[in-house]
Order: structure tokens, then C-alpha cells, then sequence
């Protein structure tokens, strides 16, 4: 469902193709066919989650397709994701978009920015152009110590061995997996308990999962349990692996100001506390971002650049496909148009 939208929802979107005189394509369902964006002149602005999928969608259309992205590799968020224990399988979600999108025929221009002038020569535009870490705004926060999660995950800082972790959301929780993963150099197997030998009963042996080298300690401002927004099948595996790694959670708290002695926060119960750090990191959430002045009379807004909350791939990559409709249907408006000009005159 991240890379192919379309599952589950088949009966609300267009098959891609389909064996000749074998079922019908989707056309009675939506209204829509695989070649209604043909002559349409389309910029994808954002090489992430939703720009990939909005990209490939509009080439399948029929339209003609040039994707902005201003870095010098496709993934956008994707890149970072790559980089945390257990997700390196992102990469081949990045190699299966680049070679789609070269199937379809899409013009990539990396290291690109977009211009609005640039975009006045498109019919449509999609704008997919993201996020940007939300910063901590208290006093200290322009410190050498305090870092976003993007430096760290992009290995531009190496946090020291007392680390606070700001945000306790998926982020942090990426984060803090990211910073302990020396708790478990046995390997995968060895760390849950996994016999591959199966010389023990139900293949099961003790965990050889250890204490991280680096004290690190989460923080979030929403008082109660940390975690509860993760993935229902995975989310007690996050929780219960940082436990066994050493990592503390602190809830209820709020952010005073970063110094020379740490980290202070007030706690639920009014009381100042001072965390001895020697790296703060901000995962404190996303914002959307949208270039200054980039403009076009006809752009729909998708992905993180649309709204940042809750943000996941999935929908990223759902907005994608639907953005393709909306452009369809934008281009049947603008002939509809012409051709009533074309009467009254």
C-alpha cells in the first residue's frame, strides 16, 4: 500500500493497465481514462513521498512531466528514513520511483530549484514541496549543542554520550533507535532471543540485547504514556526496545531554556529540573514548507507541503495518484472553456 496506492482502493481509482478485452480500466467507475492527460504540460515541484507519486501518476495520465527537486538525490524524507535500523528497505522504495518514473518518461532535474517564472510555461503544477523540522523555540536553542534530527540522521553531527531527545513522537522515537543501536551489535536474532541453531525449544534463547554506551533521555510536553500515536503492530517493539537499550522517558514537561549546565525543564509538578547534556536534539515535529514566492494560477498542494500533521508516507503517496485526477479534470475544464469561446466569438 505505500508504493501502490491503489490497493484496497481499486474500485475508486484507474487500473494502470489491463490485458486487452480483459475487464474494463476504471473508466465507468471515475469518469477518467489512462490517456485524459494527454497534451497536458505538468511540474512536479519535490522529489519526496508525494512528488514521486503525483510525478509517475501524471505520466500514466498521458500528461508530459518534468520533476524539480533542488537536492542532488530523489527521496526526500525518504533519505533520512533509510538511515534508522530496520528501515533500510526505503532505498528500494527510492529505486522502484526512479525507475518508474524513467519508464514513464519523466524529465528529473535534480539540483533545481523551482522559479515561478520557470513553472509559467506548465499547464499544471503540483507542489510536493515537503517539510522542515520544527525548532525549539526557548532560550539556548541557537546553541552549538542543540541540533535538528536531520543533522544527526544525515551524520552532519555525532552526538556526545548524554543526549536529550526533544519530541517523542515518531520522530523521536526513530531518533533514539538511531543513537542506542550499539545496544544491540549481537545482531537482530541475538537481541530478541531468536535460536537459529533451534537446538533450544521453540527456538527460543536468552536475548543478548545489552545497555547502550550513550544516556539518552526523551522528553515530550504531552503529559501520560510516550508512544501511543506509533503503529498499533509495531509500536510496542519501539517501546519496548529503548527499555531494554536504557533510554528514559520524561512526560509532562516544559522547555525552559538550554545553558552551560544542560537541559532545564519544568516537570508535572511544577518543580525545575536540569538535564546534564551534551547534545539536545529537536524532534519536536514538521512543518510545511512552501517556497517563498513560487506561484502559478493552477497548483494543488500535496504531501507535507499541504499539511505536516501526522504526516506519513502513505498519504503522501495517496495525495499523490489523487493529485493526478484533479489535474484531468482542471484541463477538461480549461477545453470546456476554450471551446466556449470558440462558439461566442
Amino acid at each position: 500500500c505505500l508504493v501502490n496506492p491503489r490497493a484496497c482502493h481499486e474500485t475508486e481509482h484507474l487500473r494502470i493497465s489491463t490485458p486487452s478485452g480483459q475487464h474494463d480500466t476504471g473508466v465507468a467507475r471515475t469518469g477518467l481514462s489512462l490517456n485524459h492527460g494527454q497534451g497536458l504540460r505538468v511540474a512536479v515541484v519535490g522529489g519526496g513521498p508525494a512528488g514521486l507519486s503525483a510525478a509517475l501518476e501524471h505520466a500514466r495520465m498521458g500528461a508530459e512531466v518534468t520533476l524539480f527537486e533542488r537536492q542532488a538525490n530523489l527521496g526526500g524524507q525518504f533519505l533520512l528514513a533509510q538511515r534508522i535500523p530496520g528501515k533500510e528497505e526505503f532505498k528500494e522504495t527510492i529505486r522502484h520511483f526512479e525507475t518508474q518514473l524513467a519508464h514513464a518518461g519523466v524529465k528529473v532535474l535534480l539540483n533545481t530549484p523551482a522559479t515561478t517564472a520557470r513553472l509559467a510555461e506548465f499547464d499544471k503544477v503540483v507542489l510536493a514541496s515537503g517539510v522542515t523540522p520544527r525548532p525549539l523555540n526557548i532560550p539556548g536553542a541557537d546553541r552549538p549543542e542543540v541540533v535538528s534530527y536531520v543533522d544527526v540522521l544525515q551524520g552532519n553531527v555525532i552526538p556526545g554520550k548524554r543526549v536529550a531527545v526533544v519530541g517523542a513522537g515518531g520522530i523521536g522515537f526513530d531518533v533514539s533507535d538511531f543513537l542506542t543501536h550499539d545496544a544491540d551489535e549481537a545482531g537482530f536474532m541475538k537481541s530478541w532471543g531468536v535460536d537459529e541453531s533451534l537446538q533450544n525449544r521453540g527456538g527460543l534463547a536468552a536475548a543478548h540485547r545489552q545497555g547502550s554506551q550513550r544516556e539518552v533521555t526523551m522528553f515530550q510536553r504531552r503529559p501520560g504514556k510516550m508512544g501511543t500515536a506509533l503503529g498499533k503492530t509495531t509500536g510496542w517493539i519501539h517501546r519496548l526496545t529503548l527499555r531494554q537499550r536504557g533510554v528514559q522517558q520524561v512526560s509532562g514537561v516544559d522547555y525552559v531554556k538550554v545553558d552551560d549546565q544542560g537541559l532545564h525543564v519544568r516537570l508535572q509538578d511544577g518543580s525545575m529540573h536540569i538535564h546534564a547534556v551534551d547534545h539536545v536534539v529537536v524532534c519536536a515535529g514538521q512543518l510545511s514548507h512552501k517556497p517563498d514566492g513560487l506561484e502559478h494560477p493552477n497548483m494543488v498542494v500535496v504531501g507535507g507541503a499541504k499539511d505536516a500533521r501526522g504526516l506519513d508516507a502513505q498519504r503522501a503517496i495517496r495525495e499523490g495518484l489523487e493529485s493526478s485526477y484533479s489535474a484531468v479534470h482542471n484541463a477538461e475544464t480549461a477545453d470546456r472553456a476554450s471551446s466556449m469561446v470558440a462558439i461566442t466569438s
